[in-house]
């Protein structure tokens, strides 16, 4: 049924996009499954774009199911997929399952990657996360501080990313009202941002 789909929607593939990747869900043949993920990936960004991020959340949620089963030592792939669902949830107002668990395994494969940047972005949305749930009381939380550290310790010198750690550290000290530290963060963000 998928083939038939693909073939008579060869036009229009991107429009019935959530249709395939259903259809190419239940294959077992692993050139079915690669379209299944890429289907998926492509109808949560279609969704997305006109803000049906719940219904973007669920096609990446089958996307990582099929990936499971496709390729599951897959780590960059399966990273991709949940930064896009992390992006999909914390637009549908779901931020706490982006910082119990879908940031963390990402932190988690970045850092078995050894990829540093990614590490630290993790982090940093764990942080946004916690930001959107609770807004100013997590500035003072252990997990606030945890995931600032984590970001700090993965984050390029002077880099977008370090600036972020530094203003998230300042919140930190600001909440703590630890204003002599609050002043020095705010200053270790200002130098590389000007």
């Amino acid at each position: 049924v998928a083939k038939a789909l693909e073939q008579h929607y060869a036009s229009r593939l991107e429009e019935h996009a959530t249709e395939l990747a259903e259809h190419f869900a239940h294959s077992s043949t692993e050139e079915d499954l690669r379209k299944a993920v890429q289907y998926g990936d492509l109808a949560a960004t279609r969704a997305a774009g006109v803000y049906a991020h719940g219904e973007a959340a669920r096609l990446l949620e089958q996307a990582l199911q099929v990936q499971d089963v496709l390729d599951p030592n897959d780590d960059a792939k399966r990273y991709d997929l949940l930064n896009a669902l992390a992006d999909a949830l914390l637009y549908a107002g779901e931020p706490k399952r982006v910082s119990d668990g879908i940031a963390p395994e990402m932190f988690a494969i970045a850092e078995r990657l050894g990829d540093s940047a990614r590490a630290a972005y993790s982090a940093g949305l764990v942080a946004e996360s916690l930001v959107r749930q609770d807004a100013g009381p997590v500035f003072a939380t252990p997990e606030w501080v945890l995931w600032g550290e984590r970001m700090r310790k993965h984050a390029e010198p002077d880099s977008g990313q370090m600036i972020v750690a530094d203003i998230n550290a300042a919140w930190t000290h600001y909440a703590n009202r630890h204003l002599r530290e609050y002043w020095v963060s705010v200053e270790a963000a200002l130098a590389p941002a000007r």
